[in-house]
């Protein structure tokens, strides 16, 4: 899917294969704090602790997801699942701040699946920035 011809339907698509397909963290291992989290709408302490002690499995588990739909030619689903798990990080690094100090060894692979996934989408480039608002990532396209 080449996004440079149509942004408005990047948007809608996001919105809709984040509400519509969800893609849980966890169900493979012994706790599903993505999906409880987007089931109930909220981030609680409790689930705050349950990421900052998976954060290796969380990432490592994503990643590797994300990677998958990357070579399966998935590019706008990996996209979305991107943008989900840094939603989902800064959730949770808003009740316990130390979320995001442990995302700092797992910076050279964001970047591996983020250039990956800019070449894919032919994106011009991307970005990965911590500030005020948590982690957040993207990607950039020249409009014509």
């Amino acid at each position: 899917m080449k996004l440079k011809k149509d942004y408005l339907s990047l948007v809608f698509l996001t919105t809709l294969l984040i509400f519509v397909f969800p893609m849980t963290v966890g169900a493979r291992g012994d706790y599903l704090v993505l999906e409880e989290w987007e089931l109930e709408g909220e981030m609680t302490i409790e689930r705050a602790q349950e990421i900052d002690k998976n954060i290796d499995q969380i990432m490592e588990e994503e990643l590797e997801q994300i990677k998958r739909l990357i070579e399966k030619d998935k590019p706008d689903f990996a996209f979305v699942k991107m943008l989900r798990l840094t939603l989902f990080l800064n959730a949770g690094a808003a009740k316990l701040p130390s979320i995001i100090g442990k995302l700092e060894k797992w910076i050279k692979e964001f970047i591996s699946v983020l250039s990956s996934l800019a070449k894919k989408m032919g994106a011009d480039g991307f970005s990965i920035s911590a500030g005020s608002t948590g982690v957040s990532v993207g990607l950039s396209f020249t409009i014509p």
